[in-house]
């Protein structure tokens, strides 16, 4: 008898605790955001980064799952369980902020400075197809100030083709710029001159003899100190020159 009470007594220890395997993590998903409020987001002139492109995947900012306060209290992430879509955009975004678009720098985060919306959707719709219709877009999009001292640099190192003789303290540069147009396979005209001529004159340092920008062309140091305005019809007549004396010309 007592041996059968035996085999009946029903154990109490509790079942063995199994190992978890790779299979059984717990992923943590987030909703899909909602689009964005367009009514209000038209109307901005300067958002951070990371809202731009969140709206360039016409996502609603507020809805996607940033937590801002994990930089600035823990240095943690605040984008790290967002949508893959917005972080490989933002990393291309974060890249060429500055240089192809530019930021003014209000936080450490470069994704939390502010940034032009019209100038960003400018940049962005060359970079990615299928922008919001609603997106503003600059259509005269003004190079950075990192963008024309790239250029300065640039135009001070080439080394003249032909040393035009005669003319004046600006001849060289206006060769120069003439001769980059001709070897990018685009035409030598007044009005792509003139643009270039004056982004480098709109720049802290400019390239020798320019001095600034005029509504109607630019202005540049002439002799002796002197001033002198080179407006777009005496420019067609220097590229004029430029096309009969250039080599190979």
């Amino acid at each position: 008898m007592d041996k059968a009470k035996k085999h009946l007594q029903v154990s109490k220890a509790p079942a063995p605790i199994k190992p978890l395997s790779v299979s059984g993590r717990v992923s943590i998903s987030s909703p899909a955001p909602s689009s964005p409020r367009w009514t209000v987001w038209r109307n901005m002139r300067e958002i951070e980064l990371w809202e731009a492109v969140s709206l360039s995947l016409n996502y609603e900012p507020s809805d996607m799952p940033v937590y801002l306060g994990a930089y600035d209290q823990l240095g943690d992430d605040p984008f790290r369980i967002c949508p893959r879509s917005f972080l490989d955009r933002l990393q291309t975004a974060n890249s060429n902020g500055g240089i192809a678009f530019p930021l003014k720098p209000v936080h450490q985060l470069k994704a939390r400075c502010l940034v032009d919306l019209s100038v960003f959707g400018a940049w962005a719709a060359q970079l990615w197809s299928g922008l919001p219709g609603d997106f503003p877009i600059r259509r005269e999009v003004q190079p950075c100030e990192a963008v024309i001292a790239v250029r300065v640099d640039a135009l001070s190192r080439l080394p003249s083709r032909a040393e035009p003789l005669g003319g004046d303290s600006i001849t060289p540069l206006i060769w120069t710029i003439c001769y980059d147009l001709e070897e990018a396979g685009k035409k030598v005209t007044a009005r792509p001159v003139m643009a270039e001529l004056k982004m480098l004159a709109s720049a802290q340092s400019k390239p020798h003899p320019l001095l600034g920008s005029v509504a109607g062309g630019v202005v540049y140091e002439y002799e002796k100190g002197t001033e002198e305005e080179l407006t777009s019809e005496r420019l067609q007549k220097r590229i004029g020159e430029w096309k009969k004396r250039k080599i190979g010309g």
